[in-house]
């Protein structure tokens, strides 16, 4: 049951105590579903998955999801994830999307979503407004050995995750005055070039994820996410590292992790074990409602 942009934008007319909003503790559950349907299609076909980012953080410190946290990411090596795209099975509700499979698609990584939910993320255009409830899957790419060329290698990533913000996000404002300013020129210049046929969306995608395997089938000692530039250099880990495989505990399930864990996690967090500020322990995701309750009120 798809719902559409009319229907979105109806929803800024709705009563919204009249929809049926998915609360926290059901969205946490419907993610481990998806979840452990993700990790049954690995197991089925042989492939080589980790808990990552946030998520791999829950479980070293919490053996969970963070409190204030909701949502779930894994990463797989970008042989493993190449090959999840051609064997994921058809299923009633789970749908894996990607910018190879959906027109818009907004990123250069995968998510496994929820159908039977919708997310309305105001922040990005109407045209990407496409995701549901989900969980993000990060292919892990490699990366040249010489430092130098890692400096460069992320400032051409971070250059195009610009670029992609810029095509897919809607005007708004930022941190600073400076910032906001920048932020609408930039989005402005890419609506523009995809007026006038210069670029698009999907565009965009394919040459970030290009740019992400740039380095692929090499016979390197480092690797990284680089499809997201949150953590940027960060990101960098060795590829022994990660194995072998170990097992670590996520909300009462075991699930595998990197084996060097501290290094990947002290990389993106530092001193990971601290707790943040209490004014930062708040959860970062959009609502997300069930489609039936959002059509409903359509009708």
């Amino acid at each position: 049951m798809e719902v559409t942009i009319e229907h979105y934008r109806r929803i800024k007319t709705y009563n919204r105590r009249c929809m049926r909003k998915i609360e926290i503790e059901e969205l946490k559950r419907l993610e481990l579903d998806l979840l452990d349907f993700f990790v049954g299609v690995c197991k089925h076909n042989n492939l080589t998955y980790f808990l990552a980012g946030g998520t791999l953080l829950g479980a070293i410190r919490h053996q969970g999801f963070i409190p204030w946290d909701d949502d779930i990411d894994v990463m797989m090596p970008r042989q493993d994830y190449e090959k999840m795209k051609k064997v994921f099975p058809v299923h009633e509700y789970y749908k894996f999307m990607c910018h190879d499979n959906t027109h818009n698609y907004p990123t250069a990584f995968g998510t496994l979503n929820d159908i039977r939910t919708f997310k309305p993320e105001t922040s990005r255009r109407e045209k990407c407004r496409m995701l549901s409830v989900n969980i993000d899957i990060f292919p892990i790419d490699s990366l040249p050995d010489e430092e130098e060329c890692i400096h460069k290698y992320f400032r051409d990533i971070s250059n195009m995750a610009r670029k992609l913000f810029c095509i897919t996000y809607s005007y708004g404002i930022g941190k600073t005055i400076s910032l906001t300013v920048k932020r609408n020129i930039g989005i402005f210049v890419y609506r523009c070039l995809e007026l006038f046929g210069v670029t698009s969306i999907d565009r965009i995608t394919e040459e970030y994820s290009a740019l992400s395997q740039k380095y692929a089938g090499r016979d390197t000692k480092k690797c990284a996410v680089t499809c997201s530039y949150i953590y940027g250099e960060g990101e960098v880990n060795l590829k022994a590292d990660y194995y072998p495989v170990q097992a670590g505990i996520f909300e009462r399930k075991e699930y595998n992790i990197p084996a060097n864990y501290d290094a990947y996690l002290k990389g993106l967090y530092g001193n990971y074990m601290q707790l943040p500020p209490i004014e930062k322990q708040v959860p970062h995701h959009a609502n997300c409602y069930w489609k039936d309750s959002i059509l409903k009120q359509n009708t």
